[in-house]
């Protein structure tokens, strides 16, 4: 397990508790990664985040903390909302929360150990080396197989993964980790980490599916260091991913004629979800396809009625999907009316997938490693481009 480290010259690094000026004792028993004796002005956060392609958080260092902002856009109900987290070192004094942090919250890091309700955190912390950090899961529906064995074993309780409802309370109260990280659909109406502050425990929201883009998506493993002080590993893992994804987007740049495809599917009745300008949209862009949905001054998604969709989708020459076989549809249409079905091009993205649980390592590794979907994506739509590649993620649509 990587561990964040800080090498400060003459400050000492040993154990929690709010220290003071040098030469005052520690408040608390001090632990293992804070600092023992803290000097004014002393720039604790030597490693720092720069952010690229996310919108909706930020972060500014004042030498032993940090200031994160966290915003999201319209969705999940149409709230809007921005908050403010202060993230201390531990063995310092939190700043004053009056003027522009006015209303924050604190939380003192690094943490130790976490508690994760969404899959997609629980990504996060395994590409930062920190998956032994995590002492409980939201659900059994994960596809890693390291946290898999750990929750089989009964090492890692269920707390619920929030995305709709709260949190186990009771649990978390029990286990008292350093942090709990929940899916929230806008700071407004973020009511498990505020029900948990309220209970004594630190808790942080996560949006990056409220993100455009999927690097920017893929940019909040950024946030989820900020509260372990594992900037390094977390710019040294972007940095990959970033330059890989962007050499395949310039990759497909050079095809003569890009692939005209759709993404969606039905749902029940006469409806579909397609995407029109949210991340799956401009995935299809970035790997040399024309969305003939696509609509940029629309939503990232909307509904339409078989007939529209068909007017507009129906001779497109690459159809990619969710459904793993059109068994799942059960739907009252001929797909044959689509040229991508009838020509053998309907692609879905859940190839790995634990069916026993309904564990989806779409909504884990995809989120983290965009640049392994670009591949995919890629390859699909223009084969002759990365010639022996075996899609990760896509496979066709089993027909029957």
């Amino acid at each position: 397990m990587r561990r964040a480290l800080l090498v400060l010259g003459t400050l000492a690094l040993a154990g929690c508790g709010r220290g003071g000026v040098v030469g005052a004792p520690a408040a608390e028993p001090i632990r293992a990664g804070c600092v023992e004796r803290f000097e004014v002005g002393a720039d604790l956060f030597p490693d720092k985040v720069e952010i690229r392609h996310a919108a909706h958080f930020s972060v500014t260092y004042a030498g032993h903390y940090k200031v994160v902002r966290l915003r999201a856009r319209d969705g999940h109900g149409g709230g809007r909302g921005e908050e403010t987290l202060v993230l201390v070192q531990c063995g310092t004094p939190a700043p004053p929360l009056t003027g522009e942090l006015a209303g924050a919250s604190v939380v003192e890091v690094p943490a130790r150990t976490v508690a994760v309700g969404a899959p997609s955190d629980a990504a996060r912390l395994t590409a930062l080396g920190l998956a032994e950090r995590i002492v409980a899961l939201g659900s059994e529906k994960i596809f890693d197989p390291v946290l898999r064995r750990r929750w089989e074993a009964g090492e890692l309780p269920l707390i619920g993964d929030a995305s709709h409802g709260a949190p186990n309370y009771e649990t978390l109260v029990e286990l008292r980790p350093d942090l709990t990280l929940l899916f929230a659909a806008d700071p407004a109406r973020a009511e498990g980490p505020r029900r948990l502050r309220a209970l004594g425990l630190a808790a942080a929201p996560t949006y990056a599916w409220s993100e455009s883009d999927v690097l920017a998506q893929a940019e909040w493993v950024k946030y989820v260091a900020l509260f372990f002080n594992a900037e390094a590993a977390a710019e040294r893992f972007y940095a990959g991913v970033e330059s890989r994804y962007q050499e395949l987007a310039e990759t497909a740049r050079t095809v003569p004629a890009p692939r005209t495809a759709f993404w969606g599917g039905p749902t029940d009745g006469d409806r579909w979800w397609v995407e029109r300008s949210g991340p799956e949209a401009r995935l299809l862009a970035e790997a040399g396809a024309v969305n003939v949905l696509a609509d940029p001054t629309a939503g990232p998604w909307a509904a339409l009625d078989t007939g529209a969709l068909l007017d507009r989708a129906g001779s497109a020459e690459v159809w990619i999907t969710n459904a793993r076989s059109e068994r799942e549809w059960n739907a009252r249409f001929d797909l044959n009316a689509l040229r991508a079905w009838r020509e053998g091009r309907a692609w879905h993205y859940h190839r790995r997938v634990d069916l026993a649980t309904g564990a989806y390592d779409w909504n884990e590794t995809a989120l983290v490693r965009p640049d392994l979907v670009l591949a995919d994506l890629v390859a699909v739509l223009h084969p002759d481009l990365l010639p022996g590649h075996r899609p990760l993620f896509f496979a066709a649509v089993e027909r029957g």
